[in-house]
């Protein structure tokens, strides 16, 4: 009962850290089974696919919060609302469950080895940052520039200045 109420006492974003990389091990313990089925034969003990998995959980949740940032902070700044703290951790499990389950299944169906399936996600979520930042950009110019123009024609024609 103490570690349930030692957990209680964290803070959200600790509480949110842990609870998204629990749930995302066992995604990646079967993908490890799936794809390196020799991390689970006898002779190996159960520490190496389970580090594996620790190791790989981190990293995944650590690129999907900053994908899942990026994609809040762009649509606070479109919509002029704010995200609760709340809310980012939980897109980001769902996102990290959804895209790791997706790309599992993809990668199984295609009878890929680990290091693709590796290769894949981690590209995936490269590309999609890269996305997020890119449309980010594009549309901060647009809006600086819909300013500029907004500008230029609030300007009283019949003030001149010579």
């Amino acid at each position: 009962m103490s570690y349930l109420e030692d957990f209680n006492k964290l803070n959200t974003s600790t509480k949110g850290t842990i609870i998204i990389i629990a749930c995302l091990m066992p995604f990646f313990i079967v993908s490890l089974y799936l794809f390196m089925p020799a991390l689970f034969s006898p002779s190996v003990q159960f520490y190496i696919p389970l580090s594996f998995s620790i190791c790989l959980s981190i990293s995944w949740y650590l690129m999907t919060i900053l994908l899942t940032i990026l994609i809040v902070e762009f649509i606070d700044r479109l919509m002029n609302t704010k995200t609760d703290l709340i809310e980012t951790f939980f897109i980001t499990g769902v996102l990290s469950i959804c895209y790791l389950s997706t790309i599992i299944i993809i990668c199984f169906f295609c009878n890929s080895k680990f290091r693709y399936f590796v290769l894949i996600a981690y590209c995936y979520i490269v590309f999609r940052i890269l996305w997020v930042l890119l449309v980010s950009s594009i549309y901060k110019r647009r809006a600086k520039k819909q300013k500029n123009k907004a500008t230029i024609l609030t300007i009283d024609p019949s003030d001149k200045t010579e």
